[in-house]
């Protein structure tokens, strides 16, 4: 009997009620999982990427399911928790499962499919009459091979570029297909290396003996700065920055590549994190005063019965400093911290103040940063790496990232209207929602505010937090 077909059940980033059932093609059947992101066709030509959400074998009976385009991952983005969160949202906040999937994926990780245009080739002779717009499109796509809309749109400086190509596409003398564009791209750097067969001495020697034979003084330069910069031990990281070597040896790239064409030098490009950036030099967190102390003695107290905290305490008391004191105390158990602010509180001295006291323990999320270091951040939580980013200072957004550990979220000056997301869906309020995130990880929680909402008081007064 042979093996059974297998189908997938996505989450796509769009308002439709559920998941579109796909078929897996062969060569993708025993790679595919739960939580991994793939890119599947939806209507006549548009590519899109979801997440899987279920595998089974039953093919769906209201139409016939098409095969996923590529296999994105080769482990899960998304776990189990997380899907039992979206689950929840979707439904409190009357949404789409695919809106709650747009709102939680940095755009890095959602690709997109952007239409590209090229000429038909068999009809380049016999173009019929054309306006002086479609001539326009026709020489461009000659002359560049294959452009997008976009592409287009700026070199003929013409925004309604769309009816031109429509036209043209009608009377087939171009066609369209749809390139998928990764919006995520690493951070390299450009590593030069001694060729492997140059790694001793005795060959070292051989080589600058030719190339001073040959007069090639800049690349002698280039060479003995090499030695230079890498500590003159070629036993050692046998590696420098390219920008680096040649601002040293003060030559032009030419002479590099010539290097590396005689088999010299090898080129590598290194990825690297955007993160390491914003470290600080460490400050070390100060002693407490004896009413913080007080503070912090009476909310472990607390959370023996109840694990929810509203701290009341005016604006420059020092809640930071009591703050510090229990995401320390968390840290040092191993889990995972989630220190929420409204974006207007998302200020540089509070995240400075955070790196200093925590270093690279720390990870920000939130729209200031860019796509790339959001991404990075996200991969970060989702790798469980212990000491990095476990102690994460964001936005409401960062209610959605890939936690695993989470013990303590900190939601401050909770009664913040930033915390609302107004448009587009889910419209939900991310103080409630940071709070449900840590009651499915059985997670302490501390509500900090000089002025409490009038929610969180009414809930304090009831007896459903402690205040």
């Amino acid at each position: 009997m042979g093996m059974q077909t297998q189908f997938v059940d996505v989450i796509v980033p769009l308002a439709v009620p559920k998941a579109l059932t796909y078929r897996v093609p062969q060569i993708f059947e025993g790679l595919v999982c739960i939580g991994q992101r793939v890119v599947v066709p939806l209507g006549k030509s548009k590519l899109i990427t979801g997440i899987i959400r279920n595998i089974h074998n039953t093919a769906p009976s209201s139409y016939s399911a098409k095969y996923i385009e590529a296999l994105l991952d080769e482990h899960p983005v998304i776990h189990q928790r997380q899907f039992d969160y979206w689950d929840w949202m979707s439904s409190y906040y009357h949404c789409h499962p695919g809106e709650v999937l747009n709102a939680a994926l940095p755009a890095g990780l959602k690709l997109n499919s952007e239409t590209k245009f090229t000429l038909v080739t068999e009809w380049l002779d016999q173009y019929e009459e054309l306006t002086e717009r479609e001539s326009q499109v026709i020489e461009l796509l000659r002359m560049n091979g294959q452009m997008s809309h976009d592409d287009l749109a700026r070199a003929m400086e013409l925004k309604g570029v769309h009816h031109v190509l429509k036209t043209l596409l009608n009377k087939n003398y171009i066609a369209s297909e749809e390139e998928l564009i990764e919006r995520y791209k690493p951070k390299t750097i450009d590593l030069v290396e001694l060729a492997p067969e140059l790694q001793n001495d005795r060959a070292l020697s051989d080589i600058l003996a030719e190339l001073e034979k040959r007069k090639a003084i800049k690349q002698v330069d280039v060479l003995l700065t090499f030695l230079q910069l890498n500590g003159h031990d070629t036993q050692a990281q046998n590696e420098v920055h390219k920008a680096k070597l040649l601002e040293k040896a003060g030559c032009q790239s030419a002479v590099l590549s010539a290097m590396i064409d005689k088999g010299i030098f090898v080129l590598r490009k290194k990825e690297i994190g955007r993160l390491h950036k914003y470290l600080l030099p460490s400050t070390g967190r100060p002693a407490l005063a004896d009413f913080q102390q007080a503070a912090v003695e009476s909310i472990r107290e607390t959370w023996k019965t109840q694990n929810i905290v509203l701290f009341h305490g005016v604006t420059s008391s020092g809640k930071t400093e009591v703050y510090s004191q229990l995401i320390r105390e968390t840290l040092d158990r191993g889990q995972q911290v989630l220190f929420l602010l409204p974006e207007i509180a998302l200020t540089t001295q509070i995240i400075e103040r955070m790196r200093r006291y925590f270093g690279k323990e720390v990870g920000v999320y939130h729209s200031g940063h860019s796509d790339h270091e959001r991404v990075e951040v996200w991969h970060k939580v989702l790798s469980n790496t212990p000491g990095e980013c476990e102690l994460i200072v964001g936005a409401r957004s960062a209610v959605f990232l890939p936690f695993q550990r989470l013990g303590l979220v900190i939601v401050d000056e909770e009664h913040e209207t930033s915390y609302k997301q107004h448009d587009p869906a889910p419209r939900y309020q991310g103080r409630d929602a940071a709070i449900v995130l840590a009651a499915l990880f059985n997670a302490k929680v501390i509500l900090g505010s000089a002025t409490p909402s009038v929610e969180s008081y009414r809930h304090a007064q009831a007896g459903k937090y402690a205040l």
